[in-house]
């Protein structure tokens, strides 16, 4: 399984157009797409990593994936700015190691 996280950089003024937008999805559940949580960052005083701006929002969608190779298939090439983004969306993989239940 390999986990990709997105940082979305979103305009204070267009947050529901950007829940929309995240919420209408890529249609039908790709294939090898486990499942994706979007979460908002709400720092507070145990917050040890300062992902928060005042220019924009911040989200962070976490997918798990069976495999990187199902998410090129749906993903490839550069991602576009969309309208309701104060800066082009980051990503990153990570590969699970172990897991702990």
């Amino acid at each position: 399984m390999d986990i990709i996280v997105v940082y979305w950089k979103i305009k204070p003024d267009m947050e529901q157009d950007f829940l929309e937008w995240w919420r209408s999805g890529l249609g039908s559940k790709p294939e090898g797409l486990i499942e994706e949580h979007l979460s908002k960052v709400e720092p507070d005083e145990t917050s040890t990593w300062d992902l928060s701006n005042s220019k924009y929002v911040t989200y962070l969608n976490v997918g798990k994936w069976k495999d990187k190779k199902y998410w090129k298939k749906v993903f490839s090439g550069q991602a576009k700015l969309q309208p309701f983004e104060a800066a082009l969306r980051e990503r990153i993989w990570v590969s699970v190691k172990d897991t702990r239940e």
